[in-house]
């Protein structure tokens, strides 16, 4: 069961990385404002920590990407594309991935 949730997580991210649209790069990276989501955060989100938890810690929703039964992923990205995503199922974290945080 593991594994499948795993397979949807990285899926969905892929998916999401692919129709994300990205700053254009002008030769410099001024015109990309600053990240809303750091590795510390991430890091900060424990296993069994309820949705509403990581909502506090984060102060925002994110998106919910995926659902299925009890089970909801959920996303937070930044402007310059890095992004964390989290799977809880029955409310409570259960996995976590992150890309380009820092």
């Amino acid at each position: 069961m593991k594994n499948i949730l795993l397979a949807l997580l990285f899926g969905v991210i892929g998916y999401t990385y692919l129709k994300t649209s990205y700053p254009v790069f002008t030769g410099s990276y001024q015109n990309v404002s600053s990240a809303k989501y750091s590795l510390s955060q991430y890091s900060d989100l424990a296993d069994g920590e309820t949705y509403q938890e990581a909502v506090n810690d984060l102060n925002d929703p994110g998106n919910l990407v995926a659902h299925s039964g009890t089970t909801d992923v959920y996303q937070w990205v930044n402007p310059d594309g890095s992004n964390m995503s989290a799977t809880f199922q029955n409310g409570k974290l259960i996995s976590k991935a992150q890309a380009g945080l820092k």
